[in-house]
């Protein structure tokens, strides 16, 4: 055995390693070795076992004479640049229960590309076998569903594979994980996949695939992870689900589900991860109850028809990173979510809420995105970090006449908008921080977004308006601060800011640590 993974070695495959009739293991993962491997390579060594080459640079194609190490166990060479296709003589290898050949350079396209799967249903001690992220294209053959019945792992994720998905894939009965997203699979998802009852993990996402989602997937009760999103899927989303008492992460977002939200899924204590049903045509009312998701980390109910208020209820989802309801017709006011301690990206915007912002959103700990733009809301919101005013977000009603008379601060836009807000307002009330294209008529975009948003920061940190007085003929708070860069700036800072307000002088020290 010789171990060398997890070095900083470089160079071709060492030449005299052939010579080691006897070795049975070799790893040489993550390195920077480079270059082919013999055509004799199983000649050279046939009692080899396992081989171990992950995340170098290896190119060239996979030798077809390994097939003579009768022995093997795991070949593993993921993240490389091997191509060509992958040998068609390996079904000898009895022994064989690792086969992983992940994000390489396999495949042409051909139909030839899976005559090795063939040859792989003789293994039958086979549990991994891995060929995503590679170029297998052409239709996904059925001979898939012949592979060994010990098969537990089947990732061909990544690659450009069509046709359907066999019904005839719960043969492999003890499938654990079923990889099979970013391809072009279309039809039905079989509703005999139910019967796959020790699947843990199901990969579907990034195909073209149609139809419902069936009931039968609620009988699989180990169920961890469901990624079927961006797909074609339609009707409604399964009661079934709430079965799935394991369930941590669900993705079903940019498909075409419609109708409410099942209660069950609320009964999931166990979603922790990820929901997302996002991009979809689901309508009604949020949930009432949120209480049982109090450890779930992010949940997006963006882009449906929900419509009612928000649920003050969600304020017990105490473990929530990322909240995103935009794009809905949710009303009402903001509800009280200041026990989201944990929340860094809240985006509520493109409702009809209405009411003030809430005060409390100020002293949300973690939060590092807001967005609570296009609604009816009124007010401004800072955002506070330790003593020092980090970002600043005007939040407007802009169909109201009642926006410009209250604008002083450049809204961060949605990045759906495609029309030029100040066609009907003008750009009054936003002199010094609208970007300067928005006077030649330019349509509002991004990149004046992040202008404005630059403005705004100088203006947290010099205290000093853009529309200030001292700023006149060629000066404006833009040059006012890069003629400070780098040695005065702190002649420029607004100090008070820096020490919350108190009022008291800071030593030279202090402030330059700031």
């Amino acid at each position: 055995m010789l171990g060398l993974s997890k070095n900083s070695f470089s160079g071709e495959f060492p030449p005299a390693l052939y010579n080691m009739t006897w070795l049975k293991l070799l790893s040489l993962s993550f390195n920077n070795f480079f270059g082919s491997l013999k055509s004799d390579f199983g000649l050279a060594l046939p009692n080899f076992q396992r081989l171990y080459l992950a995340e170098n640079f290896f190119s060239g194609s996979i030798s077809a004479s390994l097939s003579n190490a009768s022995g093997l166990l795991q070949f593993d060479i993921p993240f490389n640049n091997f191509t060509g296709n992958v040998p068609t003589n390996y079904g000898n290898l009895n022994s064989l229960w690792w086969f992983n050949v992940l994000n390489n350079n396999l495949g042409s396209g051909a139909p030839a590309d899976f005559s090795f799967i063939i040859s792989l249903t003789n293994c039958s001690s086979l549990q991994l076998l891995d060929f995503a992220h590679n170029q297998f294209a052409g239709m996904l053959p059925k001979s898939i569903t012949n592979l060994s019945t010990q098969l537990t792992h089947l990732l061909i994720d990544q690659n450009r594979i069509g046709g359907n998905i066999p019904e005839e894939i719960t043969n492999l009965v003890n499938l654990t994980y079923l990889g099979m997203g970013s391809n072009l699979l279309e039809g039905k998802i079989p509703t005999s996949i139910g019967k796959l009852s020790k699947l843990e993990e199901l990969v579907l996402e990034s195909n073209q695939l149609t139809g419902e989602l069936p009931d039968s997937i609620g009988n699989i009760s180990r169920m961890l992870h469901i990624f079927v999103d961006d797909n074609r899927l339609q009707g409604s989303i399964p009661s079934s689900l709430g079965n799935l008492k394991y369930l941590l992460h669900l993705e079903f977002s940019l498909n075409k589900f419609t109708g409410i939200l099942p209660r069950e899924l609320m009964e999931l204590p166990s979603l922790t991860d990820v929901l997302n049903v996002s991009s979809n045509l689901l309508r009604g009312p949020l949930p009432l109850d949120f209480g049982n998701w109090s450890n779930l980390v992010a949940l997006d109910f963006s882009y449906n028809k929900f419509s009612g208020t928000i649920p003050s209820t969600l304020g017990k989802c105490l473990a929530l990173e990322q909240l995103y309801m935009q794009g809905n017709s949710l009303e009402g006011s903001i509800p009280d979510l200041s026990g989201l301690k944990n929340i860094q990206f809240l985006d509520l915007s493109s409702n009809n809420l209405s009411g003030k912002i809430p005060t409390y959103m100020e002293d949300l700990p973690s939060l590092l995105n807001l967005n609570i733009s296009l609604n009816n809301l009124e007010g401004e919101y800072c955002f506070i970090l330790g003593n020092i005013t980090t970002v600043v977000l005007g939040v407007f009603l802009f169909s109201s006449e009642k926006a410009e008379a209250r604008v002083r601060v450049l809204p961060i836009y949605n990045r759906d908008a495609n029309f030029n807000r100040f066609s009907s307002l003008g750009i009054k009330g936003t002199l010094g921080y609208a970007a300067p294209e928005y006077g030649m008529g330019y349509r509002v975009s991004t990149l004046g977004d992040v202008y404005s948003y630059g403005i705004l920061l100088l203006e947290i940190f010099t205290g000093r308006r853009p529309t200030d007085e001292m700023f006149k003929d060629n000066m404006d708070l833009h040059r006012y601060v890069k003629m400070a860069l780098p040695d005065k700036i702190m002649d420029i800072v607004d100090h008070s800011a820096l020490l919350g307000g108190s009022g008291k002088d800071a030593s030279a020290e202090s402030l330059n640590e700031i």
